[in-house]
């Protein structure tokens, strides 16, 4: 690739050539010729567009579940969960040992590989509530619950630096169906706890879906914190908050 050494440092395109910044120096390098027809037609590129529908079909996967738990995510992600999310979903659908290239599905696949996504990769849910937190689902009659030990916060509940008083904890469990996009949801959190050396009770969050779901349930768990002066609430940022998928609960399959 072509390096600039002049004193002009150009970025942007000028006729067929790109010029841009990169962490060797500014470079310039000529257009990519894009044949759209080719792409849709062409047999060679044939695996170009079954890789792009797998792509696409993972992108919509992961849309699916950030709408799902749309408010629990904005209190607690960073700017780079949706790609990490959507490389999440294509991975759990390139392990369909069903459907062929191209048309594999998340939910024929792994989704096991959800179990443990934190929605705020800086802020770890495991690290920041120091307990072992368990969700049950009891698909036959969608009765989901999240349960945090007994705990004394100051030791247990890691709160970033800010004056921080209070936390609260957040549960949410959904319904997914990643052929229609329907989704079922339910949520739960917390009143404000105190930030304290007192230690609390055994923390139940129940959480209820429709009986006999046929669909993949997944369960979340969150924690956010908060300063509270003169009984008013000042919240954190979404980037000090932790938010993990807990659990996922796939439908057994259907026997042949």
């Amino acid at each position: 690739m072509p390096k600039q050494i002049g004193l002009i440092k150009l970025k942007g395109s000028v006729d067929d050539l790109v010029f841009s910044k990169t962490q060797d120096g500014y470079m310039a390098q000529k257009k990519a010729l894009f044949n759209a027809d080719k792409l849709k037609n062409d047999p060679n590129y044939e695996q170009v567009r079954l890789n792009n529908l797998e792509f696409a079909t993972g992108g919509n996967a992961s849309r699916i579940l950030r709408e799902a738990f749309s408010n629990e995510i904005f209190k607690a992600s960073d700017n780079r969960m949706i790609s990490r999310l959507t490389q999440t979903m294509i991975a759990a659908l390139q392990a369909d040992a069903v459907n062929d290239y191209g048309y594999r599905q998340v939910q024929s696949g792994n989704m096991g590989l959800l179990d443990g996504f934190d929605f705020n990769l800086g802020v770890p849910l495991s690290s920041t509530v120091r307990v072992p937190f368990t969700a049950t689902a009891n698909r036959a009659t969608g009765q989901v619950n999240v349960t945090v030990p007994a705990l004394i916060p100051q030791e247990r509940v890691a709160a970033p630096a800010g004056g921080v008083t209070h936390y609260r904890l957040f549960a949410a469990a959904a319904a997914l169906d990643f052929s229609t996009g329907a989704s079922f949801s339910f949520r739960l959190s917390t009143p404000n706890l105190p930030h304290d050396n007192n230690e609390g009770a055994v923390t139940t969050l129940a959480l209820t879906l429709p009986a006999a779901s046929t669909q993949p349930i997944v369960v979340i768990l969150g924690v956010e914190f908060m300063k509270m002066v003169n009984n008013k609430v000042y919240p954190n940022t979404k980037k000090q908050n932790a938010l993990q998928i807990l659990a996922i609960d796939t439908p057994p399959a259907s026997g042949g």
